[in-house]
């Protein structure tokens, strides 16, 4: 996976105008580039640069980027590495890069210096924040719609699961046919539930895609979201894509993917229970057990977290918990973010699957999925921050032994899950 999941995170510097084409000295516009990433960057963020410029960047990581016309290209090159920050002299294959809604959706100015009396203009530092579906690689399609106007090369999908509170993001990568119009046709992607055939959620846009994909083979990016009702059913669920043409006759699909009336079947989604007599899916796995020898013990089997979030944003933490015996005391969950020097910076206390299920109530062997939330604040430094969790008695505050999967004691009684990168 690219981007995130591969922990490549970089600093994109594009030197593009007449004066960069050859090696540049670190001039001052660079200098106070260069100032401000040391300021506000983190030293572990690479920086990759135009030839000649990697030196003004000290004992920074430096890759060098090759000179080019393409303005796609240029954001192929920044989508491979995603990187943190994109620095940028103005000119006319840059200009062509940054307006594309690709780059748009992912990158915000926050800062810029004047060149003086060169004819490029300005150099401006831009900082990345993910979409949803930058984690996921592309799916390509499972069939073919039977018209000559578009070809659907495949999906991008936030998640395999969905909630009431949790909606699904995809972008679907389309590739047109020089010379046939495809803008009359609509788009419909829905939620169907498996286990009824009804429809929970939809979007029906005009097949007005949002800008270019820079995947292989599909040129056109459209995003859709799919909100689910507060009332969505635990279970899976079909997420189904379809085309209809002007006179609303919808277009046929190819192959056994087809999903009925709905079109195309793309994938399937879990609204995954809170209590399963099963091991229920989860993004990470993890063996941590909790209590001592003459406590019941509780053993967390796995959880879903992201790897990066911004100041400020809410951070769903999911925990898959087992008992291998009846608890008798009712413990609270503790979710904390703490900092690289050991200050709790945000936490997500409380009772299991929001207050309805407390430990006490929990059958041997079963399987409890526990959400927890965490408000990060608004002026959070950026930062590598450890995501920890643990079990204590509300009445004492003690907290239950805690050893990770090697059985190694834990300091605090709680265990590190991973470290969030805030960004």
């Amino acid at each position: 996976m690219r981007g995130l999941k591969a922990g490549v995170f970089a600093i994109a510097v594009l030197l593009l105008g007449a004066g960069c084409r050859s090696a540049r000295s670190c001039d001052a516009p660079l200098r106070e580039a260069v100032a401000w990433l040391d300021a506000n960057a983190l030293l572990q963020e690479s920086i990759a640069v135009s030839q000649g410029a990697g030196r003004c960047f000290g004992e920074r990581t430096v890759q060098t980027l090759p000179a080019t016309t393409d303005a796609l290209g240029l954001l192929r090159v920044i989508d491979a590495g995603r990187p943190d920050y994109v620095l940028a002299e103005s000119g006319v294959v840059w200009d062509g890069a940054a307006a594309q809604p690709w780059f748009l959706a992912r990158y915000r100015a926050v800062q810029a210096w004047h060149l003086g009396g060169r004819p490029a203009g300005d150099l401006a530092l831009f900082a990345y924040t993910p979409i949803a579906t930058d984690e996921h690689a592309m799916v390509p399609a499972p069939a073919a719609f039977l018209t000559d106007a578009v070809v659907l090369r495949g999906f991008r999908a936030s998640s395999s699961r969905v909630g009431p509170d949790e909606p699904l993001h995809l972008v679907l990568l389309w590739d047109d046919v020089p010379g046939k119009p495809y803008q009359t046709l609509r788009v419909a992607v829905r939620l169907v539930d498996q286990a009824t055939g009804e429809i929970r959620a939809q979007a029906a846009p005009p097949l007005v895609p949002a800008g270019v994909a820079l995947d292989d083979e599909a040129r056109l990016a459209q995003e859709v979201v799919l909100h689910p009702p507060e009332s969505l059913p635990q279970g899976d669920y079909v997420v189904a894509v379809s085309l209809t043409e002007p006179s609303g006759r919808p277009v046929e699909v190819s192959g056994s993917a087809a999903a009925g009336g709905y079109g195309m079947t793309l994938a399937t989604v879990t609204n995954p229970p809170d209590v399963s007599a099963q091991p229920i899916a989860m993004g990470y796995d993890v063996t941590a057990t909790f209590g001592s020898t003459d406590t019941p013990r509780i053993t967390l089997l796995g959880y879903d977290a992201p790897d990066r979030a911004a100041p400020g944003a809410w951070v769903r933490v999911a925990l898959l918990w087992s008992a291998s015996q009846a608890v008798a005391e009712d413990y609270h969950v503790l979710v904390h973010l703490v900092s690289p020097d050991n200050a709790l910076v945000a936490q997500g206390d409380g009772v299991p699957v929001y207050g309805f299920f407390p430990t006490s109530t929990w059958t041997p062997g079963s399987y409890v999925r526990d959400e927890h939330g965490l408000a990060l604040p608004e002026d959070l430094p950026r930062g590598d921050y450890g995501l920890y969790v643990g079990l204590y008695r509300t009445d004492t505050g003690e907290r239950l032994e805690a050893r990770d999967g090697a059985g190694t004691l834990q300091a605090d009684g709680r265990v590190l899950l991973h470290r969030l990168a805030v960004r």
